[in-house]
């Protein structure tokens, strides 16, 4: 849920947040936790040196809203060693009493990099033209990346008017399977697979759920 103000944030403390969706839309979520999709997460940005006092004043600000947020996700800029940032954590969720999660410009690179985000990067900074990498994809490949399309259309569609069949469920697998084809990176694999384990689950088929997860094991 974006803000208002020129750098995101204007005066209501958190800079974004996470909004409710239904249980069904959150079962097609295939990139992050689906069954955190209820959950209402305060996000802070910063690009301050001195993070420490930032992050503080931002968990403080935030908490004192009395918005009901179950977590406060602050993202910085500067780099910061893992054990400085575990005690910060640590000694600010013991004190606010929900979880406070830290993210540094480490965990950034690895988001852009690791998740094959370079174009966002590109586009969001304004970096210019010339430095989109090329993607020449092969016959095979290129139909697969179709099929991928149409399977998470269907599902989408089929989910958002709470349909849940044996035929999705299927389709479900299908698509993360597709995607292994086609040698998508690890974390959408899974997503894909996590996705059709809850839909399985949701269907309360044994033998699809088994289907499934012999799947993901035999993938991971």
């Amino acid at each position: 849920m974006p803000q208002t103000g020129p750098t995101g944030g204007g005066d209501s403390k958190a800079d974004s947040e996470t909004y409710p969706v239904s249980e069904f839309t959150s079962l097609n979520y295939w990139e992050g936790l689906g069954d955190e999709a209820g959950s209402k997460w305060a996000i802070a940005i910063s690009s301050k040196q001195d993070w420490r006092s930032k992050v503080k004043s931002d968990v403080d600000g935030i908490v004192g809203t009395n918005r009901g947020y179950s977590k406060i996700i602050f993202i910085t800029n500067q780099f910061v060693r893992d054990k400085v940032r575990a005690e910060v954590e640590d000694k600010l969720t013991k004190e606010f009493g929900l979880p406070i999660v830290i993210h540094d410009r480490t965990w950034i690179l690895d988001r852009v990099f690791t998740n094959n985000r370079e174009n966002i990067a590109i586009e969001e900074l304004k970096l210019g033209e010339g430095l989109e990498e090329t993607l020449n994809l092969g016959p095979n490949d290129a139909e697969r990346s179709m099929q991928l399309s149409l399977l998470n259309k269907e599902i989408e569609d089929a989910l958002s008017h709470a349909i849940i069949t044996i035929t999705i469920v299927s389709k479900a697998l299908s698509a993360a399977l597709v995607a292994r084809g086609m040698e998508k990176t690890r974390y959408e694999i899974e997503g894909l697979f996590g996705r059709a384990v809850r839909i399985a689950e949701k269907l309360s088929s044994p033998e699809l759920l088994f289907s499934v997860k012999y799947h993901l094991t035999w993938t991971t």
